[in-house]
């Protein structure tokens, strides 16, 4: 993603979370409010342009194989023998 759609989407953000707690933004206070929102835009503007390039992997010369799946085995039950009276 380049910058200018990485700050376009940042002010978006912003813009909606103004809206969005307009009510905050009175109690809080404009300064306070304002680096709030720029922060919290920032960060998810950043988590989106992560999102949007994934990073591939290191291609190995080794194929990992299927994990085997083994099943489980109930123990044997055997069948008690009656004490023998000597």
């Amino acid at each position: 993603m380049t910058a200018t759609n990485k700050k376009t989407l940042r002010k978006q953000v912003e813009d909606k979370l103004t809206t969005a707690f307009a009510d905050i933004k009175e109690i809080v206070g404009e300064k306070k409010f304002s680096k709030k929102i720029k922060k919290a835009g920032k960060i998810l503007a950043e988590g989106v342009t992560a999102k949007a390039t994934p990073k591939k992997k290191a291609a190995t010369g080794k194929k990992t194989s299927p994990a085997k799946k083994t099943k489980a085995v109930a123990p044997k039950k055997t069948a008690a023998k009656p004490a023998t009276e000597e």
